[in-house]
């Protein structure tokens, strides 16, 4: 017995730590007995030979054998078969062939089996594995209910292995009383994400790409399934590589699968390979009455075939349904049989279903497979399908409606209404380009007015487009004749909304009030939710963020519980960005977690993008300046950047213009100051201004401190919009442009901005502390500067403290005050240290070494090795290390696949490694 030469035992950790348990037990002259329990190529085999070799290496002597089940009529068949093949045996072969077949003789037998044990057991420990226990005869059976018990106090470890599923009775009850005795019972299930990933990377040499662990994923953990997989797809030649991870081509099995499910069919019944065929047609999960549903037969028929596919391991029960044991099973039953059999079978078992009153969602799949075009009722059961699960499952939902808009004939009056809804879950689903590009080629088209204003609020509310061209759909649409009072609210509220984020409040604030007015009449909740967005948006660009925040609550209250709870993740998102804005960073952090899961859980790629970026806003704001550049610039692939007029694009330009500011990452800063140069007219006015003040506030050189006045302009410096997602702490960053270019305006503005927004929320630290701040710096007033300090360093602004300390110093220094501005002037010196802020720190150590002090930036991390890795890059690599894909680590990790690769990147980089087989064995030495 003996593991494949190419593959180790994977994900069995568990199992292997009973194992040296036993040994050690056994050390103590104790006997033991382990009961590997698992169903057919689960592993139990594998498992065994490598507890074998484990006790071999222990010092124990290995005795193993197999049962058959041809050879149930042999007593003691594998026992003698175990004891009698080694040499020297520990029972003579001659003799054991005396007692076969002698059942008068099986009781000396057995004392002459435990008389050899006892002295095979004196001389060394041994361990007896005897596989596939299920077929041992009942001589063998009986044998163990004995022989265990009686030498148990020897050093002699039991190793078996048992097939789950229908059993003898004397199989059972013979691990039951073993159990009883105190035999352990090992559990064999699916292997975890990690071991998926090392068993792939053994097979293929490498890691996997997300398609080919998708596929990976449908043998449910399964190893031999697993590894049937991927040999089939190897020898087949479909896997390619791409980025140094293997892919896979087409979506079909390897032939290697369906040949061996072809085979296992042959070996059933007519009457039971008929009911696997038929049970593939049906959803994942079915009941009995289902399946005799579509057999046309009584359930009683039912009995005799479905006995043989336990038997055989095919179905299994899952609670009060049935399912194949694997996914995999059931693809490969469907592939043997011919497509328009398969088809055919598929849309017969639907009818079926839906007739006994089956839900549209239950039945879904195998439409979406066995559909024709044309079939208006097929579509009609998709669209509802979709309908059902789209605030669950973004990504299937789509994939349904555009199934159904494919059956629907050309000039159907549903393929208006329909559009628009794909279009919406196209989106929805990451999946944009194909959105617009449905949108656009149903509007060329001549649609009637009601079906084009669908569609034209679909795009609307599109939020990877630009708010100007979202505002435009609502105008044409608004423009259209005959709009229903409901629709017309719903493109005014939207209207309102896309006005107010893109910096436009006053031309909100109207269109907010008429829709407010039309859902008066209409009590449309999407019309009253999206309109008080927008009002909440409204007061937030004038700096009123506590009655914002109380909108937004109201507007939680109202969309709460009702139909998909509409819009939670708008809500979320505006009060996440509302209570960040306020300062309040961790409980900010708490709701960026809450958003990724939830959208995690609905598969919902756009919103969970949405909150990594928005994740990353956070993390700049509280002055973790790596993880920030990691969620906020990499969050989305560099071949699929966003246009800047987009929250991602947005996103990626502040992270890049202040982190690479902040921490002197000259590269990082060139790429957000270019992006916002390319911020043109057709951008919305809320992104111009955004950009004005990062090209203002970063600008450097001879005459910065004019160029950046003239870049402001008259920009009144009020508070961004969530579009923008704005630091605050640019406020006192306007106040030190005004003061050195003496553009007294400007600073005047800044100030009476920052006062203002005290004033509308009073009892907010951090507002308190910049309006003192930014008044400190335009006045001069250096008891200001230090008030502010003392506020502001208490506040969760790490990088606003460390400018408030030295805005405090300089001014002190100024004034000659040397033991007062040292002070303020070395802590926010250690604070920009600590955050990693290097340029800012370098600045601060100008300015000490004129009061005397020298102060030096210290490389406190390395450039590379491995204490070059942030606490992040730490968490992604342990996990990539274990053989976690990219989605499993963003899954544990609160991130997105495109944040870990970012990690990953920069890790591969710091490292000096190419392979995630260099990094595993380098997190083993770094560990060990």
């Amino acid at each position: 017995m003996s593991l494949p030469p190419a593959l180790a035992l994977r994900g069995r950790d568990a199992e292997l730590a009973a194992v040296t348990a036993a040994l050690a037990g056994m050390g103590q002259g104790h006997g033991q007995v382990l009961i590997a329990e698992a169903s057919p190529g689960m592993g139990k085999t594998a498992l065994l030979a490598a507890a074998c070799a484990t006790a071999e290496r222990a010092g124990a002597r290995v005795l193993a054998a197999e049962a058959f089940e041809s050879r149930q009529s042999v007593p003691f068949a594998p026992l003698l078969a175990a004891l009698s093949a080694p040499e020297p045996p520990v029972i003579d072969p001659a003799k054991a062939k005396e007692f076969e077949g002698a059942a008068d003789t099986q009781y000396w037998m057995l004392q002459d089996l435990q008389s050899a044990l006892e002295v095979a057991a004196a001389r060394s420990p041994l361990a007896i594995a005897l596989d596939d226990l299920q077929w041992a005869d009942n001589a063998t059976l009986g044998a163990l209910g004995s022989l265990v018990p009686a030498v148990a106090g020897l050093p002699v470890l039991w190793l078996l292995a048992v097939r789950t599923g229908h059993r003898r009775r004397t199989v059972t009850e013979t691990l039951a009383r073993l159990e009883q005795d105190g035999g352990v019972r090992l559990r064999m299930t699916g292997l975890p994400p990690p071991a998926v990933g090392a068993v792939i990377t053994d097979v293929l040499g490498g890691a996997a790409d997300d398609a080919l662990v998708a596929l990976a994923d449908r043998a449910q953990g399964h190893p031999f399934l697993l590894v049937e997989l991927l040999r089939g797809l190897r020898d087949e030649g479909r896997l390619r590589a791409v980025g140094g991870r293997a892919g896979v081509v087409g979506d079909g099995l390897p032939r290697r699968l369906t040949a061996s499910m072809a085979d296992r069919l042959a070996a059933l019944s007519a009457d039971a390979e008929q009911l696997v065929r038929v049970a593939a047609a049906l959803p994942p999960r079915f009941s009995a009455a289902q399946l005799a549903a579509v057999l046309r037969l009584p359930p009683s028929s039912l009995l005799a075939p479905l006995d043989e596919t336990f038997e055989a391991d095919l179905l299994t029960e899952a609670g009060q349904q049935l399912k194949f044991r694997h996914d995999l099973l059931r693809q490969a039953v469907l592939e043997t049989m011919p497509r328009s059999l398969r088809r055919a079978l598929q849309r017969d078992a639907v009818a079926v279903l839906l007739r006994a009153g089956a839900a549209p969602g239950e039945v879904a799949r195998q439409l979406a497979e066995s559909a024709e075009p044309g079939d208006r009722a097929a579509a009609a059961t998709l669209r509802e399908a979709a309908r059902t699960i789209a605030g669950s499952d973004a990504v299937t939902a789509a994939g349904l409606s555009s199934r159904a808009l494919d059956l629907l004939p050309p000039g159907d009056a549903d393929r208006g209404p329909l559009t628009a809804e794909t279009v919406t879950l196209l989106h929805r689903a990451r999946r944009s380009a194909e959105a617009v590009a449905l949108a656009d080629r149903a509007l060329t088209g001549v649609l009637p007015p009601l079906q084009e204003a669908e569609v034209r609020l679909s795009l609307a509310g599109m939020m990877t487009r630009p708010t100007l061209s979202r505002a435009e759909e609502n105008r044409r649409a608004l423009a259209l004749p005959g709009l229903p009072l409901v629709l017309r609210g719903r493109h005014l509220a939207w209207l309102a909304y896309n006005l107010a984020v893109g910096g436009e409040p006053d031309a909100a604030t109207p269109a907010a009030t008429d829709a407010l007015r039309e859902a008066e009449e209409t009590v449309d909740v999407e019309t009253r939710v999206m309109a008080g967005a927008a009002l909440a948006c409204v007061e937030g660009t004038r700096g009123a963020y506590t009655r914002a925040s109380n909108r937004i609550e109201e507007l939680r209250r109202l969309a709460l519980g009702h139909e998909r709870e509409l819009f939670a993740a708008v809500l979320a998102f505006h009060r996440a960005y509302v209570v960040a804005a306020l300062g309040r960073l961790d409980e900010a952090r708490g709701m960026v977690v809450a958003g990724v899961v939830s959208a995690r859980q609905e598969r919902d790629a756009l919103v969970l993008t949405a909150w990594t970026q928005f994740g990353g806003l956070v993390r700049l704001a509280a002055g973790e300046l790596s993880d920030a550049r990691a969620e906020a610039v990499w969050a989305v692939p560099k071949n699929d950047q966003p246009q800047a007029d987009t929250f991602a694009g947005v996103a990626r330009m502040v992270a890049c213009c202040h982190v690479g500011a902040h921490a002197g990452d000259a590269a990082l800063l060139r790429e957000g100051r270019a992006t916002a140069r390319r911020v043109g007219a057709d951008s919305s006015p809320a992104v111009r201004r955004l950009a004005a003040r990062l090209l203002a506030s970063t600008a450097t050189g001879p005459g910065a401190a004019d160029e950046a006045v003239r870049l402001l302009g008259d920009d009144p410096l009020a508070p961004g919009t969530p579009l923008v997602a704005c630091d605050y702490g640019y406020q006192p960053r306007m106040a030190r442009i005004a003061r050195a270019a003496g553009a007294v305006g400007l600073g005047e503005r800044a100030a009476a901005v920052t006062e203002s927004v005290e004033r509308q929320n009073p009892g907010v630290p951090l507002f308190g502390g910049l309006a003192a701040q930014t008044r400190g710096i335009v006045a001069g007033d250096t008891a200001l500067l230090v008030d502010a300090c003392q506020v502001l360093w208490e506040t969760q602004r790490p990088l606003v403290a460390a400018s408030a300390a030295e805005d405090a110093g300089a001014a002190l220094a100024e004034r000659q005050y040397g033991s007062a501005a040292v002070e303020h002037l070395q802590r926010a010196f250690d604070l920009y240290t600590t955050l990693g802020a290097g340029a800012d720190a370098r600045r601060v150590a100008r300015l000490l070494r004129r009061q005397g002090v020298d102060r030096r930036v210290s490389v406190e991390r390395p450039e590379s090795g491995w204490t070059s890795l942030t606490a992040s890059e730490l968490q992604v690599v342990r996990l990539i290390a274990t053989g976690a894909t990219n989605r499993n680590a963003a899954e544990q990790l609160y991130m997105s696949p495109h944040t870990v690769s970012s990690h990953l990147r920069s890790s591969f980089a710091k490292l000096g490694i190419s392979s995630r087989m260099q990094l595993a064995a380098l997190v083993r030495d770094a560990e060990a």
